[in-house]
């Protein structure tokens, strides 16, 4: 067995998780390992990108969030919301930070509002990946953990959460997405 082999074997029960959390819960092998080979490529291509980014931003191979980010952005993870050159005619046209009063906050307030309008797309990101349509991605993963108000629904979770076994499950022979 190659090293590419064991990779893709090591990726597979993850893609499995995530298609079975999004509603399919079977489909044929040749599917499932495109799709497997997929999520791979990708995944090769932001940890290349990445690794660009450091080599070319600070000529260190150890990235930092800014290399990071920035491969999310050219794998269209994360959209940025203007141009390159939009954002450099704004910053252009902003009045600069020392024109504020610093006693009186205002500097102070213009400096949170300018990081959080900077990292808008990566805090969209985060509130979607914590988000709702995530949230049976993360039960499977075992990263959610409902909080249960009376004992009978803790009991309830308890049952569940020891019922299910993903790997060991027999789908049925036909790839379809599950009914709610």
């Amino acid at each position: 067995m190659s090293q590419h082999d064991l990779f893709l074997n090591l990726l597979r029960p993850a893609v499995l998780h995530i298609l079975r959390a999004t509603g399919f819960h079977c489909g044929k092998p040749s599917a499932v390992d495109t799709v497997v080979d997929l999520t791979a490529r990708y995944l090769t291509l932001l940890a290349e990108r990445t690794a660009y980014n450091a080599y070319s931003n600070h000529n260190d191979p150890t990235p930092d969030i800014s290399d990071v980010r920035m491969a999310m952005q050219d794998c269209a993870l994360l959209v940025p919301t203007m141009t390159a050159g939009e954002e450099l005619w704004k910053e252009f046209l902003r009045k600069p930070l020392d024109a504020y009063n610093a006693e009186s906050g205002a500097r102070d307030m213009e400096e949170r509002r300018r990081d959080a309008e900077d990292t808008a797309d990566v805090a969209a990101f985060i509130e979607w990946v914590e988000g709702e349509q995530n949230r049976e991605i993360r039960r499977i993963a075992g990263t959610y953990k409902p909080v249960a108000t009376n004992p009978t629904e803790q009991l309830d979770q308890l049952d569940q959460l020891e019922m299910e076994d993903y790997l060991n499950s027999r789908p049925s022979p036909v790839m379809r997405p599950a009914l709610r």
